[in-house]
């Protein structure tokens, strides 16, 4: 059998994180692993949590999810990184690529 995607989900929504959670559940190989409501708590669980993918909210209380996404890849270079996002402006984008 093929490992699990294990997926860390980050947003300060609680709604938001459960239907990702719901969503994710119902697809085959991933296994959300923990979930976050700001960036701090995010760093904090990826010591202690294998994670291969983390979905990130752009507008977290505490850090905004490019820096995030940045101090991620940064200190654990095989996690990629999908940000989860409203806002429509073109620069988001460009700035996350």
């Amino acid at each position: 059998m093929k490992k699990a995607i294990q997926i860390l989900l980050v947003d300060d929504h609680p709604l938001i994180l459960e239907g990702l959670k719901g969503l994710l559940s119902s697809i085959p190989n991933t296994k959300v692993v923990a979930s976050a409501g700001n960036g701090a708590d995010a760093l904090a669980l990826l010591k202690t949590n294998q994670v291969d993918l983390a979905f990130l909210d752009i507008n977290l209380p505490d850090i905004n999810g490019m820096e995030l996404c940045k101090k991620i890849t940064q200190k654990y270079p095989d996690i990629k990184c999908i940000t989860l996002s409203t806002f429509g402006e073109r620069s988001y984008v460009s700035r996350m690529i």
